[in-house]
């Protein structure tokens, strides 16, 4: 049966593409949540690219930049492992409380390194905030998705989804843009103070949120459901191949620590934040065209593509410069050059004192 002109109208189809906002309308808890989200990672984000602009101006080595995001690594998996474990045995409220404050904690921590310490301490304590952070961050999360699913109804789930993934998208655009151009021209210090700023309004949202209990059947925290959820994992070679393939393209495969020494080559260091903002950006228009998604069926397959994909990216990110069209440079000549070409008879026309 085909379906009507009033369905096929312009205004109908638009309906059908507007965002669904009902669970900002119906939860006041996911509002709350997802405003906490945003501002927090607005912030986040903000340090991710003081961090290693900092490393930079102190020791003017890839290998120490580049090694942040390894110090990073470990905390983040073993944290988000037992964030999933702790999320199902405890109040996941009072969870996200107390990650927010040790993510705040630490981002005070890297203000007072910046403002206080000497050259040579700020380099170790970078590399114990950056894990510090990691950690704290990875260990937030399951609990306040978690959150999520208990505050929303089920068949909400997929507007939650597409309201969070729009929402870190234009994040991820903003704030590495501001984070650049805040760190190069006020200094690291001055981007740890916002971080923290944003952190203190996220705690005064988070605080409002619905105490949320664990179920009466949770399986208490313990390294057992930790090393019972990695064998879950190992069994499941779609998941397991999904994360060492991830895991291989971030270790490996991560521009991040590039990009300080990037903005300088091109001798553009105001740039710094727009080169950061350029994987949000990407993320974006992937979304927005992201239709034909819905066809592939070898899922393994598309994401090694997508991998490989990202690291010729990286590789070729070094040779910006040599890959971009160059203008062509205007010769000028001086006027006494252009008067050496002429005829003579054209200068006493244009000159007669010559004569």
């Amino acid at each position: 049966m085909s379906s009507s002109p009033a369905a096929r109208s312009p205004k109908a189809l638009l309906r059908r593409l507007r965002i669904d906002l009902s669970p900002l309308r119906d939860s006041r808890d996911f509002r709350l949540l997802f405003a906490s989200s945003l501002v927090t990672m607005l912030g986040s984000v903000i340090t991710m690219v003081a961090v290693p602009y900092q490393m930079k101006q102190l020791t003017g080595s890839y290998v120490a930049v580049g090694l942040v995001s390894l110090v990073e690594f470990a905390p983040m998996v073993v944290c988000g492992l037992w964030g999933g474990a702790i999320a199902d045995a405890l109040d996941r409220r009072k969870i996200v409380i107390l990650s927010e404050v040790g993510l705040c904690l630490t981002s005070a921590l890297l203000m007072l390194n910046a403002l206080v310490f000497p050259p040579h301490v700020q380099i170790p304590v970078l590399y114990i905030a950056a894990g510090l952070s990691a950690g704290l961050a990875s260990l937030r999360g399951p609990s306040e998705q978690a959150i999520i699913n208990r505050v929303l109804k089920l068949d909400q789930m997929g507007a939650a989804f597409a309201i969070q993934g729009l929402a870190r998208n234009a994040g991820m655009i903003v704030g590495p843009a501001a984070g650049g151009l805040i760190v190069v021209t006020f200094g690291p210090a001055t981007s740890y103070g916002i971080d923290i700023v944003t952190f203190l309004l996220s705690l005064l949202l988070l605080v409002r949120v619905s105490p949320v209990s664990p179920a009466g059947d949770a399986t208490p925290a313990s390294l057992r459901s930790l090393v019972e959820g990695v064998r879950y994992a190992v069994r499941r070679p779609d998941l397991m191949g999904t994360y060492l393939v991830d895991i291989a393209a971030m270790v490996f495969a991560f521009s991040n620590a590039l990009f300080p020494f990037l903005a300088d080559d091109l001798h553009a260091p105001h740039a710094l934040g727009v080169l950061y903002a350029a994987g949000g950006i990407g993320s974006v228009i992937a979304s927005a065209t992201s239709g034909w998604t819905a066809h592939v069926h070898r899922h393994g397959r598309a994401v090694i593509i997508s991998a490989t994909l990202w690291g010729a990216g990286v590789t070729i990110a070094p040779d910006a410069e040599h890959l971009a069209p160059r203008p062509v440079p205007r010769v000028r000549r001086s006027r006494r050059h252009d008067q050496r070409r002429l005829p003579r008879h054209h200068l006493e026309a244009e000159y007669p004192l010559m004569g």
